[in-house]
């Protein structure tokens, strides 16, 4: 006989992979407890999900657009895609003072997820006295990475030339990416330095960076605090 815990393993083991394994419930049991896991699965992952989407879809496209810019092309490609767009949440306040400048790159394995879906980040900032930049960049598989980087590059070049025009100081910019972002952001800071310094690149073909109309310094005390 075995116990409640691991007839409960083999249980779920059954559920979700359809796997052959000695079943210790009755149909009528497995069909409940079944039940149990859709219902479960609904609220506590669906409903949430759809409500807070929902809010911040309602966020972007109608309370919150008198507070941003949206849809800037930032590419200096002459092929503009459908991904080289960023949105701009200006500095609230006091016009003559700069604020610092926050770049938000969005996550998503490289090939899912956008700018909208990470609005409330660049309305939060906003609302702590940032001036926010959150950019869309091609994602795979319409763009390999090295186009993610000529398009972070083209994203960062962009907003060092025009955040001064939203509030923000473009000597004051933190680069800030989540996930798949962050390893973009550090590729294209690597692949800048990389290039500056006439190393072989770290990518298989050169991508191409400009050359920034701003100076970044990556000192230790930006990383240990």
């Amino acid at each position: 006989m075995e116990s409640g815990g691991k007839s409960w393993v083999r249980f779920l083991v059954y559920v979700h992979y359809k796997r052959e394994v000695a079943n210790p419930y009755s149909t009528l049991k497995r069909r409940l407890l079944q039940a149990m896991l859709v219902v479960s699965d609904v609220v506590f992952w669906w409903v949430p999900m759809i409500a807070f989407g929902s809010k911040i879809y309602w966020s972007y496209y109608v309370s919150h657009k008198s507070k941003m810019l949206k849809n800037i092309c930032y590419t200096k490609s002459e092929t503009k895609g459908e991904r080289h767009f960023l949105d701009v949440y200006p500095a609230l306040g006091d016009e003559s003072r700069s604020r610092p400048v926050v770049v938000f790159i969005h996550g998503g394995a490289w090939g899912f997820n956008g700018k909208e879906d990470h609005h409330m980040v660049g309305k939060f900032l906003q609302s702590k006295g940032f001036a926010v930049v959150v950019a869309n960049y091609s994602r795979y598989p319409f763009g390999h990475v090295e186009d993610m980087v000529v398009d972070l590059d083209d994203v960062f070049d962009w907003t060092f030339q025009h955040i001064e025009e939203h509030g923000g100081d473009p000597d004051r910019v933190i680069l800030v990416g989540h996930s798949a972002g962050a390893h973009l952001v550090a590729l294209t800071l690597l692949e800048k330095i990389r290039q500056k310094s006439g190393q072989t690149l770290l990518l298989e073909r050169e991508p191409r960076l400009t050359d920034w109309p701003r100076t970044l310094f990556l000192e230790k005390s930006h990383f240990f605090r």
